[in-house]
């Protein structure tokens, strides 16, 4: 089920972008989100879709709201069932008109040439990875480093593109495969390995920046990056790609960052509004992750052998 916007004298020239929210129970940040996109610099015709996937919250009446003001046609499509991010972009993506895809998340919040820039970087054949800058919107932190793709690699297996920050073509992302809806969390890294796996290449985009929205609370964002890292290790032992090593050649993770950062960890127990202390918590969540995967990993196979 597809809802449109006011503007339809513009829904029937086809778009050339897609911009795609996937979206659940997320009436509380998304206004954020869609007033920066309406922000946005790129003046070439394009779209905003947002995927709810089975919202109970006031999701859907804040993109319906939001329709009456909006600058480029907005909408809505329904993706129920399955809690699945990945089911929601697809289901967008195959509702989307634009021959251009880009990916955003609900809580998170682009500058204003955010999407002027990804077009410009795009060439077909690639996928396109924007920067990111870490907001700590609880108290308007905003770190001024930028990540980029050389950095966004799963324990050195190979690089990723967040889907949180991505620009594709339409057609080849459907030749891809779309996103694996059966994926709690990594389905951008599955479908970044897919598309490597099949010759593709991506590119960075530095300057289209998104502010990436982190977790208020230290245990918040432990338990953020704590998941992560279980499903690392859960995706290097299960996958299904070339790309990844074998079970064999993972070894239990080093000791020494975590304790690095354990310091910083104690000060931001004290206060809240240090952001060494949010980046402690990430490292010890996801190191912790990666541990508890790797234990219960090895108590499969000891179970294994001893049938």
């Amino acid at each position: 089920m597809r809802f449109n916007t006011t503007g339809n004298d513009q829904l029937t020239v086809a778009p050339t972008v897609s911009v795609i929210i996937p979206a659940r129970n997320v009436a509380c940040v998304l206004p954020q989100q869609l007033h920066a996109l309406s922000q946005q610099s790129f003046t070439d015709s394009w779209e905003v879709i947002v995927a709810d996937n089975g919202s109970a919250d006031r999701t859907v009446s804040v993109v319906a709201s939001a329709m009456d003001w909006f600058p480029v046609p907005l909408s809505i499509v329904s993706a129920p069932g399955l809690p699945s991010a990945g089911k929601a972009r697809n289901v967008a993506a195959h509702a989307a008109r634009g021959r251009l895809l880009a990916f955003c998340d609900a809580d998170d919040c682009a500058e204003p040439d955010w999407l002027v820039n990804l077009v410009a970087a795009w060439e077909p054949g690639l996928m396109i990875s924007g920067g990111m800058k870490h907001w700590y919107a609880h108290d308007g932190h905003l770190e001024s480093r930028v990540w980029n793709v050389a950095e966004r690699v799963s324990l050195g297996v190979a690089p990723m593109v967040m889907a949180s920050n991505m620009l594709i073509a339409r057609s080849e992302f459907i030749d891809c495969g779309g996103f694996d809806v059966l994926l709690r969390t990594g389905e951008d890294m599955d479908l970044s390995w897919r598309w490597l796996s099949q010759g593709h290449a991506m590119k960075l985009a530095s300057d289209a920046i998104m502010h990436y929205r982190m977790r208020a609370h230290l245990w918040q964002a432990f338990y953020q990056f704590y998941t992560y890292g279980l499903d690392d290790i859960q995706r290097l032992l299960h996958h299904r790609h070339g790309l990844i090593y074998r079970s064999d050649h993972i070894d239990a993770p080093s000791l020494l960052p975590p304790l690095s950062c354990l310091p910083h960890f104690l000060i931001g127990v004290l206060s809240m509004r240090n952001p060494r202390a949010h980046r402690a918590a990430r490292a010890w969540g996801k190191w912790t992750g990666h541990l508890v995967a790797i234990i219960q990993s090895n108590g499969y196979h000891l179970f294994l052998r001893g049938r």
